[in-house]
């Protein structure tokens, strides 16, 4: 029933009515989302607000009235309230009713548990001014008598609403029930500080929401079982879990749960497969006397009666019980208590071996590595297990999750051995196998299931929380034989856990992970199930049965074969879909664990590398480096939560990335938290010592070689050396090294250099040239004198790179002067490169990553690598390629020309962009000598002169101009590409465009005859030129200006985002066009904000910039978010040379009398 009632008295004050019913146009509908509190008077003030949180309020008139309020001071300032609190208030009625308000969401009504605000009464659920009462003198000397007001007041003042002062001044409660019924037509209920009224459907004096038996009058509330249902209207009057009627009909006392007094109540005695449920139609009579177990207190006829009896139903007059728990042996599925069922337990006996599957040779050892992390990321929080085995948290505790519980005597447990941290809430599992959870419980997901007994299960051995930390979330546990169960919020049905055909729970689930609104479960047959919510098919898993481990995030899911390779599913907006692949692009399949966050992904790989993808909001996959950018190569797990993700090091320590609300980010301080244990070192063999003489990883009992010098253990003393002694001859060198040995392989004779009968591995002077092999630079090439051109400590006689440049000696114009390079780059071998090495070719920004030549020739990234852009291509072996000759750098991929011509692309590819064109026969082509990668395609300059271009062309931005008679044009001597458009030059010094011109970035406008471009540059959204005097335009784009500073002369310009760069002939960088909120412009200053002039180039893109000194170092500017202008180099890096103005000559001083770029030795004119 709706009912509606004034606020305040006066025909014309709003009314407050039920929500979620249909009203009529003279009601007001409140759309309530907490308490809210409103005194209104129509006379002095229609709308005064005293306290409105977050509800909005439609009032109009009452049918029938014409209501015209007094101008007050006091309306206006209400109506300001009013609307700073998004209250809307119509008025009178208008000509038009204005459009229908949705309808409000349910809102939980006042009660004695969700008592109204101070000053307001409940009435039939709703919050409303109290109705007067008489007034009460409060004497002054602290007495209280009802009668007329003393005006006077009383001398103890500062009560709230609601209470009044005692004889000695403290406030105390005011029951305003015992006047009048405080108003109330039904019941009255007084609280502290207020009062409510009730309906009382039964007239027994007790409210509705209090009544234990609404329809039944029970004034005396009598609830003998304490389950909230009063005994007049409870059907299981004793609380055990059967039906009074139930019981009666087979002998049992409904009042007593214990009708046998043995001390197991009778719904555990009963037969029924959970506490009040799948209950059998007759009762259970184990021993088949005739007297069934809930009237025998001997239910097995073993003499122990049941109370006592730790195996109930089966005889054990003995009691063995081998793990203290509370079950006998006879009857205990774990009788050690490895929380290992005994038919998948080694030795049941014994709880330091453990599952069979595990360690196959039941050695106690487990064959592979458990990977499973000690520590979780939740939602905003984190936990993890200490290696003392306690369990800390930190970061959000809204919930008092990250409040961890204490044991009954306020100690820390410290026998955690799984932990889940969710949304609100947060689990952990004991070594007993009992479970514990903490934080909101909203939806009861914090309320662990009991057993038959009534009790909470000890046979837990997985946990994961889900949820968030807002709506509360839900929980799902595996018992130790296969069972899952799932609790909490299930609006999604998140918690209905698959069945099996027969319509009976699965025995076989090995592993959950519970998401945000889905879960997924791993069958021991490799199966996957997931359910809940479905969003683009999240919990449609495929159907295969050869997956070993899951992972669930927000909205997707993914799984790893067994074959080692991840498959995700569901939502993929943010790239979380899209699985690492290979720097060959190949799929990965050396995954050694990995998470699934709320919209991210990381994992760890073989070598202990971690790896990430998805979403980067607030550096979620911004893995953390050691010094110098060099990642970390030890670590051991990885967890993921909503923004945050945390990965351990081998010693127990944690680091944490990405979102840092609340402080999620942050471990506790000199904590390490306990690591996976290692596998057993000889899978298959009994050895329980784990013996490793040579700390190979490699057991001693099944290692071929105990040294661990290269020298198989059966071919040592064939060669007369020691297998237990790495370096027989004790000259410093491994006897695998001098025998030679090549991954455990060895020739049949060991090689013996100096032909004297002693082979190498012996002999302790291999090339007999008197210098002993421990002091010899050259072991195996006679070099008496011992020259070392660079000392690098090897020896010239066998030194491959004699002058340190890089640069081996067959490839090396000269091997003696690190000056003269490749031959490959420098044909002429003067010391000047044929097309000479510019800052961009060395300096690669992208849009917000950056990559660097070094000056070994190899190459260096950092900054965003949520697609692997930063990863840089790695040879056969594994090493760093040292060939780089150009490099550029896109939004989200990266490419390279090495000095063979060949070009290497990585980083996203969805669009081919990395898809580098191969000649017809499927070869790479070898002429590359330029590559420039834009947005999300790439385009490379052949040494034909020809351009071709990949990638995404929804603009035509990949599509090359032809020559008026459609032929290939083989006259370009430069490339660009930019955002959707692309920009080359052609050798009589014009320039053309192409691709998207939307904002006319493409139109030369009147430089389109213009044929002396030394530079064209292709930004974003907008063009720059380089004219031979030194003159630069710009044009396109019409979020920032672009027009060049004029009066100026450059020596090279460069286009970016929205902004533009370029190097006066003075040496000084200027900046320009952009607004500058990404620090774009702040181009660094020398002490006392001079301008540097000693740049030896610039490269700018994207968002920001980078900058050579002369003294070598790198300096970046503009767009920092993910460190991408955060390094700086000192003297490591290449530095950019003019090209050869003879190629073909050698003529290292460069001489040009006419300076017209051709060198005087070569110039005809």
């Amino acid at each position: 029933m709706t009912r509606s009632r004034s606020i305040g008295g006066g025909r014309c004050g709003a009314s407050v009515v039920d929500v979620g019913h249909k009203q009529s146009f003279s009601k007001t509908r409140i759309l309530p989302l907490t308490t809210i509190k409103i005194q209104m008077n129509p006379v002095t003030n229609p709308m005064t607000l005293i306290s409105f949180v977050g509800a909005k309020v439609v009032s109009r008139p009452t049918n029938g009235l014409n209501c015209r309020y007094p101008k007050t001071k006091g309306s206006i300032m209400a109506r300001l309230l009013i609307f700073a609190a998004i209250v809307v208030w119509t008025g009178c009625p208008q000509e038009e009713d204005p459009p229908p308000q949705p309808k409000p969401p349910a809102i939980e009504p006042c009660s004695a548990s969700n008592p109204c605000e101070f000053g307001l009464v409940c009435i039939d659920g709703i919050c409303e001014a109290a109705p007067e009462a008489p007034p009460t003198d409060i004497f002054e000397d602290g007495g209280v008598n009802p009668g007329p007001v003393d005006d006077a007041g009383p001398p103890c003042d500062g009560c709230e609403t609601g209470f009044a002062p005692d004889e000695n001044c403290d406030c105390v409660d005011i029951n305003e029930c015992l006047e009048n019924n405080g108003g109330c037509e039904e019941a009255c209920v007084n609280t502290e500080g207020s009062f409510f009224c009730q309906n009382d459907d039964d007239d027994d004096g007790v409210g509705n929401g209090d009544d234990n038996c609404r329809d039944v009058v029970n004034p005396d509330q009598a609830d003998g079982d304490n389950d909230g249902i009063g005994d007049v209207c409870d059907d299981d009057l004793d609380g055990d879990g059967l039906k009074d009627a139930l019981e009666e009909a087979v002998g049992l006392d409904p009042e007593d749960d214990d009708s046998d007094d043995d001390g197991v109540i009778d719904g555990a005695e009963y037969g029924c497969e959970e506490f009040g449920q799948g209950c059998p139609d007759a009762p259970v009579d184990t021993d088949e006397d005739g007297t069934i177990d809930a009237l025998d207190n001997d239910s097995d006829g073993d003499t122990i009666l049941d109370g006592e009896d730790n195996c109930r139903t089966i005889p054990n007059p003995g009691q063995e019980n081998f793990d203290g728990d509370l079950y006998g042996d006879a009857c205990d599925t774990d009788k050690d208590g490895d929380r290992v069922l005994a038919e998948q337990d080694c030795d049941d006996e014994n709880p330091t071996i453990g599952s069979i599957l595990l360690d196959p040779d039941c050695d106690g050892v487990a064959d592979e590595k458990d990977f499973t992390p000690n520590f979780s990321a939740g939602w905003k929080h984190t936990c993890g297990i200490t290696t003392d085995g306690a369990i800390q948290c930190w970061g959000l505790d809204n919930g008092t999750q990250t409040t961890v519980p204490l044991t009954k005597d306020n100690e820390i447990y410290t026998d955690w051995v799984a932990v889940s941290a969710g949304g609100k809430h947060s689990c952990g599992i004991h070594s007993d196998g009992t479970m514990h959870c903490w934080g909101g419980n909203t939806h009861g997901e914090t309320s662990l299931p009991l057993n038959v007994t009534g009790n909470p299960y000890n046979d837990w051995v997985a946990v994961s929380a889900g949820g968030e930390a807002n709506s509360g979330g839900f929980t799902c546990g595996i018992h130790s034989n296969g069972v899952l169960q799932c609790w909490g919020r299930n609006h999604r049905g998140q918690t209905d856990v698959p069945l099996a055909a027969t319509g009976t729970p699965y025995q076989d689930w090995v592993a959950v992970e519970a998401g945000y609104e889905h879960a997924c479960g791993l069958h021991s047959n490799g199966k996957i199930h997931c359910w809940g919510w479905n969003i683009s098919e999240s919990t449609v898993a495929p159907d295969t049965d050869d997956f070993k481990a899951i992972g669930v995030g927000y909205a997707h899911s993914c799984g790893q074969h067994n074959d080692g390779h991840i498959e995700c599913w569901g939502v993929g907006s943010d790239g979380q879909l899209n699985v690492s692949l290979t720097d060959d692009d190949e799929v990965i399949t050396d995954w050694k664990q990995y998470t699934v966050a709320g919209f991210q992904n990381c994992g760890l790989r073989s070598e202990n590398i971690l790896t990430c993808w998805g979403s980067q909001y607030n550096g979620a996959t911004f893995i953390p480096t050691q010094d110098g950018n060099v990642p970390y190569d030890d670590w051991v797990g990885i967890e993921g939560g909503r923004y945050h993700t945390c990965a351990q090091h081998h010693d127990g320590s944690l680091d944490c990335f990405g979102w840092n609300s609340d402080g999620q980010t942050v471990p506790p301080l000199n904590v390490l938290f306990k690591v996976p244990t290692e596998p057993d070192n000889c899978p298959g063999q009994y050895n329980p010592e784990q013996t490793d003489s040579d700390g190979d990883g490699f057991g001693d009992l099944c290692d071929g070689d105990y040294d661990n010098d290269g020298v198989p253990n059966d071919l040592e003393p064939t060669y007369g050396l020691d297998p237990n002694n790495p370096d027989t001859d004790n000259d410093g060198i491994s006897d695998g090294d001098e025998v030679p040995c090549i991954d455990n392989t060895c020739p049949e004779n060991a090689v013996d250099t100096d032909n004297d009968g002693t082979i190498d591995a012996l002999d302790d002077d291999s090339d007999n040239d008197t210098v002993p092999d421990t002091e010899d630079n050259c072991r195996t090439v006679v070099n008496t004198g011992q020259e070392d051109f660079e000392n690098d400590g090897l020896g010239d006689a066998c030194d491959n790179d004699k002058d340190g440049d890089f640069v081996l000696t067959e490839d090396d114009c000269d091997d003696f002067d690190a000056n003269i390079g490749h031959l490959s780059q420098d044909s002429d071998c003067d010391g000047f490169p044929d097309r000479g090495m510019l800052l961009e070719g060395i300096v690669a920004g992208g849009y917000q990553h950056t990559c660097a030549q070094l000056n070994d020739f190899s190459v260096t990234c950092w900054g965003l690598n949520n697609y692997l852009q930063t990863e840089v291509p790695t040879d056969s072996n594994g090493d760093a390629y040292r060939d780089w000759a150009y490099l550029s750098a896109g939004y989200s991929h990266t490419c390279g020309v090495h000095f063979d011509g060949t070009l290497s692309c990585w980083g996203a590819n969805y669009d081919g962009r990395c898809d580098v064109p191969t000649q017809t026969n499927g070869e790479p082509f070898t002429d590359w000598i330029m590559v420039s990668a834009g947005f999300s395609f790439t385009c490379g300059l052949h040494e034909t002169g020809e351009i071709q271009c990949w990638g995404s062309n929804f603009d035509g931005q990949t599509d090359v101009p032809a020559t008026n008679e459609g032929q290939t044009t083989l006259d370009w001597t430069w490339v660009d590409c930019g955002g959707f458009h692309s920009c080359g030059l052609h050798e009589d010094g014009t320039a053309e465009c192409w691709g998207s011109n939307g904002s006319q970035q493409s139109y030369f406008g009147d430089h389109a005859n213009d044929d002396d471009w030394v530079t064209i540059r292709a930004g974003h959204e907008h063009t720059c030129g380089l004219h031979e005097d030194g003159t630069g335009h710009c044009w396109g784009g019409f979020n920032a200006p672009f027009t060049v500073p004029e009066n100026t002369i450059w020596r090279s310009i460069h286009a970016a985002k929205q902004f533009s760069c370029g190097q006066l002939t003075s040496g000084e960088i200027n900046c320009w066009g952009a607004v500058n909120n990404q620090g774009e412009m702040n181009v660094p200053t020398a002490n006392g904000n001079a301008a540097i002039t000693d740049w030896l180039g610039l490269s700018s893109v994207g968002e920001h910039s980078c900058g050579l000194r002369a003294s070598g170092n790198l300096e970046c500017w503009g767009r920092n978010d993910h460190l991408q202008s955060e390094n700086t180099f000192e003297s490591t890096l290449q530095f950019p040379k003019p090209a050869d103005n003879c190629p073909q000559n050698a003529n290292p001083n460069q001489e040009d009398s006419d300076a017209d770029g051709i060198g005087d030795v070569c110039d005809s004119d």
